[in-house]
């Protein structure tokens, strides 16, 4: 697998000069202070990989550079609004392509989510459409029709496709792809070179491998769209793979980032398709989240508006992660795959903490935590809540199990035990922010949640803490907002399963607790009705933290656009008092901030 990253930051002299003086004098802003954060995390991760997997061979260096060539204008001029594309545009530029390949990094979940989405908007019902797939050899086209269609099971598809020998990237990846394309009626093309043609002997060799898969890849999209293939679908009717759909004939591609290059791929189904269809396809490229772009983008404070940015007239970047999350992806599947033990990948976490942990202690100008004591648990290792009994009381320990039985992260005072649930680096800093808030808080909080009205203000402080601590390592983190738990209790409503116990409880009180500043009367009613319930306590702990997040929003927003300092925030979270006040001056903090109602507004 070859990583491809930048070499530089791309910042100019001209903004490091100005970030250093600003250090130097004290006067960092939170932008300047979370970008150097940042940039630590993505060097740190850049020679960790590199020292893992080895530099780029020599061989590709020329396959590399062609798909950098996509990126070439990134000069002094570029990164102005000009430059930045709506989602709603991209759609319509994709659905007026014959072709459309996304780039996929396949360790990265958030490339494939970012695909779904895109496919979701692109692609209407009735209409005729292909996803063509690079996860997939082309000799097994039969059985992935068959997988598709219901008549064989996963494990069999698996195994016949031999998906872990042949492809190996986490298969929960490319699983929503899978199931909306069968939802939808979609047929999924396999289009990768089949193994046993592979000639990679040497590095020569190597090299025209990659060229020959885009040729491969590119003969079966045009064989997609001859004239035989389109009459041979229409005339079957429609079916549940989409090949009775009238209309246009589209496609919608996800290969590899290198391989997506306007060079690579896309020139070769020009080259092909003019021959063999009598008229050229008209292909475009969508790259997601390049390195050297975002920071490029950093440089003007336009990293967290730009969604989609277009290179050239048939190239375009999707902006929906960080380049340092990209590579903390890489991280974690060389870890998986080289199958560390529970203990191994406790004690990585471990470190990931404590790293996050110091670098947010220095950005809120405090004393770094200690994590001596400190214990890492994942989804693994639920037997450990067993052990608690006789520290707890009977009401934190069944807090504590509801978290574990329903895979919900949660820092547990005292023990100090960081419970991350399915492991992520997202999660890994939201519990080193609680660590870091939680150790200053020892002597007046070892519990882990008492039904009263204070403890509701506390755990709420807690939760804007905790997610902006991950919010500062990782500004594009998501969450459910107003319009999110609305629609999502709306589904549950009509029939939707609920992720987890009390959960539309959980969402409700969310709401009724943001509500509380416009109607505060009724919602405070509400509120004090579920803390006298003792079956409620699970879905207050959630909907405290549904509030954080929303609030840790508001609050980074303000922090970046400089309407409150660090300092502040900084005294506000650590300087001690009364939680119910300290929650009303975070309010008046944020009064200002506002943010969009859903997290679906963006990629």
């Amino acid at each position: 697998m070859n990583v491809t990253v930048s070499n530089g930051s791309g910042f100019s002299k001209r903004n490091r000069k100005h970030n250093k003086n600003a250090a130097a004098s004290g006067s960092e802003t939170a932008r300047i202070k979370s970008l150097r954060l940042q940039k630590r995390i993505f060097r740190s991760l850049k020679t960790e990989i590199d020292r893992l997997l080895g530099g780029t061979p020599s061989s590709i260096r020329q396959y590399e550079k062609e798909f950098r060539d996509d990126f070439k204008n990134l000069g002094a001029n570029f990164g102005r609004k000009t430059a930045e594309f709506k989602k709603s545009d991209l759609i319509q530029r994709i659905r007026e392509a014959d072709v459309t390949f996304i780039a996929d990094f396949h360790t990265f979940r958030q490339a494939q989510k970012t695909a779904v989405r895109i496919i979701r908007e692109s692609v209407l019902p009735g209409e005729q459409w292909l996803i063509g797939l690079e996860c997939i050899s082309s000799q097994y086209q039969e059985e992935l029709d068959a997988f598709q269609k219901g008549r064989i099971s996963l494990e069999k598809f698996h195994n016949v496709i031999r998906y872990n020998e042949e492809w190996g990237f986490p298969w929960d990846n490319y699983a929503p792809v899978f199931e909306w394309a069968r939802e939808s009626g979609v047929r999924l093309i396999a289009l990768n070179r089949p193994r046993h043609l592979l000639r990679l002997t040497d590095g020569v060799h190597e090299v025209a491998e990659l060229y020959e898969r885009d040729k491969w890849a590119a003969g079966i999209i045009a064989d997609m769209f001859s004239n035989k293939c389109v009459r041979r679908g229409r005339l079957s009717g429609r079916n549940s793979l989409g090949l009775g759909q009238i209309g246009k004939m589209r496609m919608i591609v996800l290969y590899g980032e290198l391989h997506v290059a306007t060079q690579h791929l896309p020139l070769a189904v020009r080259r092909v398709s003019k021959p063999y269809l009598g008229h050229m396809l008209k292909p475009l490229t969508i790259h997601q989240n390049y390195d050297s772009l975002y920071w490029r983008l950093a440089e003007r404070g336009r990293e967290m508006h730009a969604e989609v940015i277009q290179l050239g007239r048939d190239s375009y970047c999707v902006l929906s992660s960080t380049p340092w999350a990209k590579l903390q992806s890489v991280v974690n599947w060389i870890e998986g795959e080289h199958d560390f033990t529970d203990d191994y990948m406790s004690g990585d976490y471990l470190s990931l903490i404590k790293a996050y942990g110091n670098m947010l202690a220095d950005f809120f100008g405090v004393k770094a935590a200690s994590y001596e004591n400190l214990t890492v648990k994942t989804i693994g290792e639920p037997e450990f809540v067993d052990d608690l009994a006789g520290y707890f009381s009977k009401d934190d320990l069944r807090l504590i199990r509801f978290h574990v039985v329903h895979n919900q992260r949660i820092y547990i005072p005292s023990a100090e035990i960081a419970y991350l649930g399915t492991a992520s680096s997202n999660s890994a800093a939201e519990l080193a922010a609680l660590h870091l808030l939680r150790l200053r808080w020892r002597s007046d909080v070892k519990h882990v949640f008492r039904q009263e009205l204070e403890d509701m203000f506390r755990l709420q402080l807690e939760a804007v803490f905790g997610f902006l601590g991950s919010l500062i390592l990782n500004p594009r983190r998501k969450c459910d907002l107003v319009a999110d738990h609305l629609r999502r209790i709306k589904a549950m409503e009509s029939g939707e399963h609920a992720a987890f116990a009390l959960e539309k409880q959980a969402r409700q009180l969310a709401l009724n607790i943001l509500a509380m500043k416009t109607n505060g009367k009724h919602q405070m009613i509400q509120v004090k009705k579920a803390l006298k319930r003792r079956s409620m306590a699970p879905a207050l702990m959630i909907a405290a933290r549904y509030c954080g997040q929303i609030l840790a929003k508001r609050l980074h927003k303000a922090m970046l656009s400089e309407d409150v300092e660090v300092a502040h925030v900084s005294k506000l979270f650590f300087e001690g008092g009364v939680f119910s006040e300290r929650y009303l001056q975070l309010l008046r903090l944020i009064s200002t901030a506002s943010i969009a109602p859903s997290k679906t507004e963006n990629f």
